[in-house]
């Protein structure tokens, strides 16, 4: 029963995030030909900060819910669970406004000093107000992982995309070809358009969801420590990995500068890379990236009940399909790089960087897997 469940989750989890992936992976192109990689440089050099910002904002609470939703299955308390939730979407609040708060006054400096381009200065203070929404969302998209009904964060997932896809659509048809301030400034507000309208689906689903429990039957303490203990952790790990991955990407455009490049030609390479060429190889990582998720409440409940054989069945089964499959997407992405490259860019040297990138693949899979059993 649980590995048709889990088999039916990873389906509809991996298939909606193949969904979110190739929109994704279609609007970067439309956007390399609205901003050219120069634009795309300096816009993911944005969204590296952005991407830090929401680390902190979420805190690991993702993670949090879902264990604590998973632990509570697992002891048979189900009607905790409401209340497990509403101390986690409190937790996801503060750390979401802290960030906010944080991330649009120092937007100035940042984009100024760090990303050296006044240009991201208003994009940064647009995405700086999603960070609360985010936040929360991303612990009711807990709750749903958690209690093995992904459904509603697949579809909130999905609907946030759409949606920010479709307003920076809209406001793009306003701005100038390559006026990348106004461009990058106008995706920023599709963004939180879209974290927002989101949240308020995710809520709304969560609340429907939440009718079968009877939320007077527990009034249990310590929960906030409980977070805490799991939350924290995890999240000082997040906080460590993604500022390397923030340091190391704003290096990489002063790299190149150093080696003769011009500004604009350094974001060009930049962007060629990090916003054109990562969203082909790693598009495939989706079905893994899914189970990786998934198999946390699973293992949670095993742990719960002293299982520890069928965790390590489960880990190791995994890991061994893992590395298969990281295999054999090398292999497709090396023999096909130059394919991939004219059928989405028309550009041969993206397809050199396909070919490279590719051989990485078995190491940036197997690292998910491992960051999600370990979790």
């Amino acid at each position: 029963m649980r590995g048709k469940r889990l088999v039916l989750n990873t389906l509809l989890l991996a298939s909606g995030t193949l969904l979110l992936r190739t929109i994704g992976l279609m609007f970067q192109v439309i956007l390399s030909k609205k901003m050219g990689a120069a634009g795309i440089g300096l816009f993911q050099l944005i969204m590296s900060v952005n991407s830090f910002g929401a680390t902190v904002a979420i805190s690991g609470v993702r993670f949090a819910t879902t264990r604590l939703v998973s632990e509570e299955i697992g002891r048979g308390r189900r009607d905790n669970i409401p209340n497990i939730v509403r101390h986690c979407l409190i937790y996801a609040m503060v750390c979401g406004a802290a960030t906010c708060f944080i991330l649009f006054q120092t937007a100035e400096p940042i984009g100024t000093g760090l990303l050296k381009d006044s240009r991201s200065v208003p994009a940064l203070r647009i995405l700086s107000l999603s960070m609360p929404f985010l936040s929360a969302g991303a612990a009711l998209g807990g709750y749903f992982v958690g209690v093995g009904r992904v459904m509603g964060s697949v579809a909130a997932s999905v609907f946030e995309q759409v949606m920010r896809v479709l307003v920076s659509g809209v406001l793009l048809k306003f701005v100038s070809q390559g006026n990348v301030e106004m461009t990058c400034a106008a995706v920023a507000v599709g963004g939180i358009s879209g974290e927002i309208l989101s949240f308020f689906l995710i809520y709304l689903l969560y609340k429907i969801d939440s009718r079968k429990y009877d939320k007077t039957r527990f009034k249990e303490g310590g929960i906030l420590n409980r977070i805490i203990k799991i939350a924290v952790p995890l999240a000082f790990t997040a906080y460590t990995r993604t500022a390397l991955n923030t340091v190391q990407n704003l290096l990489i455009p002063r790299g190149f500068q150093r080696s003769g490049a011009s500004g604009e030609a350094a974001l060009s390479d930049y962007g060629t890379i990090h916003g054109m060429v990562f969203p082909i190889i790693t598009y495939p990582s989706v079905i893994f990236a899914s189970v990786s998720e998934l198999i946390v409440p699973e293992l949670t409940k095993d742990q719960v009940r002293g299982k520890d054989r069928a965790i390590a069945s489960a880990a190791n089964t995994l890991l061994k399909l893992c590395l298969v499959f990281s295999i054999f997407i090398m292999g497709v992405l090396f023999s096909l790089s130059r394919e991939l490259g004219q059928a989405f860019y028309e550009n041969n040297e993206i397809g050199n960087y396909i070919k490279l990138f590719s051989l990485l693949m078995p190491i940036m899979y197997m690292d998910t897997v491992t960051d999600g059993l370990l979790r």
